[in-house]
Order: C-alpha cells, then structure tokens, then sequence
C-alpha cells in the first residue's frame, strides 16, 4: 500500500468515526442507595445542567 492510499483511509476514518458515534445517544445510568428512587428536584436539578451542556433527555441522552 502506498502512503497516500494509507493517509486517504486513516484520514476518512478519523471524518467517520464522529459521524458515527454522534447517531447514538449518551446513555447515563443512575444509582441510588435507597429504595426510592431519588428525589425529583435532584434529579431536575441534574437534567437541567445537562440541558445547559447541550444534553437533553431523549434526543442526544438517555438515563437509565
């Protein structure tokens, strides 16, 4: 293989790679030591900060 055919593929798999990790959402997973699950203004408090990272719950995330 010669060096520009190698630099084309390394080079358009560095463009797809983002591509396609962009399709699928960021799934978070929440623990809580207690039975209840945890408190709404917590939880609230978390989406809303995330919301401000440009993460919003069913487009680009997923919390579990």
């Amino acid at each position: 293989m010669d060096r520009r055919a190698f630099l084309g593929t390394l080079a358009s798999g560095l463009v797809a790679a983002p591509l396609a990790s962009a399709v699928e959402p960021v799934r978070i997973g929440i623990l809580s030591p207690l039975a209840a699950p945890i408190q709404s203004s917590v939880l609230t408090a978390f989406r809303e900060r995330l919301a401000e990272l440009s993460y919003v719950d069913g487009q680009n995330l997923a919390i579990e």
